[in-house]
């Protein structure tokens, strides 16, 4: 079995470092959400200077992906390529949600790394959420930005509301995205293949 460089090396630093400090902000907002019960196990002053360090490098690193995304050409891998998206949608989700426990072959993604499903939900995560998560985070950083009011309220509530709501969708996108990197050919391959850069030509139970 041969392989391939899929994953270049600015892509694999870049998804280790956002994924400690990922690992980071869930670890600091957690402990100042929970703060005065016996879940907070680090102080806040603490928690709130790493959960404010964090979000300042997470911000950075985003601006890289963004820009070194587009220069290198690496964005292709998160537009359809396929002009029916719905049907490549349809056939992944169901791969997804039975054919892969049956050991049915993924649908194939010709030329790209990601399959339809995980170009939707990638492109979601990094040019919806990431960008509205570092936004609000600024406002709560720097609350002499925010709006006196937003939704009837004092501006800084509905920014914190968002910002905590988005910190939970992106919680689960990192618990499936975890679980998911699971079913590879075997349980460890596709983490292997992020940390040297080398996929197996043959493809995995994925779809990649």
């Amino acid at each position: 079995m041969t392989s391939e460089v899929t994953n270049p090396l600015w892509l694999r630093v870049w998804h280790g470092l956002q994924a400690l400090l990922f690992l980071g902000l869930i670890a600091t907002g957690l402990n100042m959400h929970y703060t005065g019960s016996e879940w907070a196990v680090i102080p806040f002053s603490v928690s709130v200077r790493a959960h404010n360090a964090c979000g300042i490098a997470t911000a950075v690193l985003w601006v890289v992906f963004v820009v070194w995304n587009a220069v290198s050409g690496h964005v292709r891998h998160y537009k359809p390529k396929d002009i029916r998206v719905i049907h490549s949608l349809m056939l992944q989700i169901r791969y997804y949600g039975y054919g892969m426990f049956r050991g049915d072959p993924p649908p194939l993604s010709p030329g790209l790394r990601n399959n339809p499903v995980r170009q939707l939900v990638y492109a979601g995560v990094m040019y919806v959420l990431m960008p509205v998560s570092i936004a609000s985070g600024v406002l709560l950083l720097f609350p002499i930005l925010a709006p006196e009011r937003a939704l009837g309220r004092a501006g800084l509530w509905p920014m914190a509301m968002l910002h905590l709501s988005v910190g939970y969708l992106l919680t689960l996108f990192l618990v499936i995205h975890i679980y998911l990197a699971t079913t590879g050919e075997t349980f460890f391959s596709l983490y292997r293949e992020m940390i040297t850069g080398d996929r197996a030509r043959r493809g995995s139970r994925a779809g990649r």
